[in-house]
C-alpha cells in the first residue's frame, strides 16, 4: 500500500507490526479453540510448486476482492472478504 501511495511510509511499519500481531493472535485463538498447544514447531514440511501456486492464487483473489471493494464499494469490503475466504474453503 505504501508503494502505490495509499499508505504513508511513516505508518507502514506500524501497519506491518499490526498485521503480524493479528496473525499470531489468530493462530493462538484457533489453536486454543481445539485445545492444542498455542505455538509449536511444525514437523510436517509444506513446500512445493502446488503449495506455492495455491498460495499465489488465494492471495491474488483476496487482494482483488479488497482492491475492488476499496475502489467501487468500500462499505461492502468486510462482507466481501468474508465471503471470499468462505468460498476458498
Amino acid at each position: 500500500m505504501a508503494l502505490v501511495g495509499n499508505l504513508p511510509w511513516r505508518e507502514a511499519s506500524a501497519y506491518l507490526a499490526a498485521q503480524f500481531a493479528g496473525a499470531f493472535a489468530a493462530v493462538a485463538t484457533a489453536r486454543l479453540m481445539f485445545a492444542k498447544p498455542l505455538f509449536f514447531a511444525c514437523l510436517h514440511p509444506r513446500r512445493g510448486a502446488a503449495q506455492l501456486g495455491s498460495e499465489m492464487v488465494a492471495t491474488f483473489g483476496l487482494l482483488l476482492v479488497i482492491c475492488s471493494c476499496a475502489r467501487f464499494r468500500p462499505l461492502a469490503a468486510a462482507y466481501s472478504v468474508g465471503a471470499s475466504v468462505a468460498a476458498a474453503y
